[in-house]
């Protein structure tokens, strides 16, 4: 096997597709082109687009309107004590809650229930 020098491939490569100088210059005038990068004013106006784009989006967030400041929220205060097996929450309202863990022995079985009732009766 024989190695071509790069002309000769070059000459057996356009004689046999028959390509003509004209498309030859074509296309390697603009892979020039293309590898040097843009022309100078397409950079030019590229840098104007950017600087423009980022006054407009400066001037907008500066005139955007605020959203308005959270209200004060006054801080509410549950209280907690644990005594004895017994969990007692006091509210800020007054109410309170009060749980045990343990179950008392003069409880009632299950089904059954205690109802006591203050004042008059009728």
């Amino acid at each position: 096997m024989t190695h071509l020098r790069p002309d000769e491939v070059d000459r057996r490569v356009r004689e046999t597709f028959g390509i003509e100088p004209a498309a030859i210059r074509r296309v390697t005038d603009g892979a020039l082109a293309a590898a040097e990068g843009p022309p100078r004013r397409t950079w030019v106006l590229r840098a104007i687009v950017a600087t423009v784009s980022v006054l407009a989006l400066a001037a907008a967030v500066a005139w955007w309107p605020r959203p308005p400041a959270p209200a004060e929220t006054t801080e509410q205060v549950v209280t907690a004590s644990f005594v004895d097996g017994v969990l007692v929450l006091s509210f800020p309202d007054g109410s309170a809650s009060i749980s045990g863990a343990d179950r008392r022995d003069e409880r009632p079985p299950d089904g059954f229930g205690i109802v006591l009732v203050n004042g008059d009766t009728r």
